[in-house]
Parts: C-alpha cells; sequence; structure tokens
C-alpha cells in the first residue's frame, strides 16, 4: 500500500478529541461585594494544549491521506514524533 502503517501514536491521543469543558465567567460585572470586576484581555493558548491541537490536525491530516490513498508525508510523522515524542 506505501503507506506508514504504523499505529503506535494511536494510544496517545485516546480521548484527547474531548475539549475540556470549563465554566464561562463573566466579561465583566459587579462581584459579591459590589466592586466593578473586568476580565483581563486574551492571553495566548497554553503550550501543550496548543501542541495537543497540533498532533491531533496532523493525525487528521494523516487519515484523510491514508482513506484518498496518498502517501503521508514524511514531514508529517516527523513533527508528530517531536510532539509527542518517541513511543
Amino acid at each position: 500500500m506505501g503507506h506508514y502503517d504504523d499505529c503506535r501514536y494511536e494510544d496517545a491521543f485516546k480521548g484527547m478529541e474531548q475539549e475540556e469543558q470549563v465554566p464561562k465567567k463573566p466579561v465583566s460585572g459587579l462581584r459579591q461585594d459590589g466592586i466593578q470586576s473586568v476580565k483581563p484581555p486574551l492571553g495566548l493558548m497554553p503550550k501543550a494544549i496548543f501542541y495537543r491541537n497540533r498532533a491531533l490536525e496532523i493525525l487528521g491530516a494523516m487519515e484523510r491521506y491514508v482513506r484518498a490513498d496518498k502517501k503521508i508525508p514524511l514531514e508529517w510523522l516527523d513533527e508528530l514524533e517531536d510532539l509527542i515524542g518517541e513511543p
């Protein structure tokens, strides 16, 4: 078939598709003590979440390539190994 047919990464990402549910907080409003509260500006996505999302994007692209009977670029495999480490 010519594809990289190694499923060693499958277990590393089981369940990662489900986003963690974080309760939403109001942007601004009065606290219980009557003081105005303001939410700070948006910062950066935590590095661990960024890397996890990137790894999931690579895995999704790999799956699409396999279904389309295309070869998976070796650069994708290298990047995935960099993101999750060697099993």
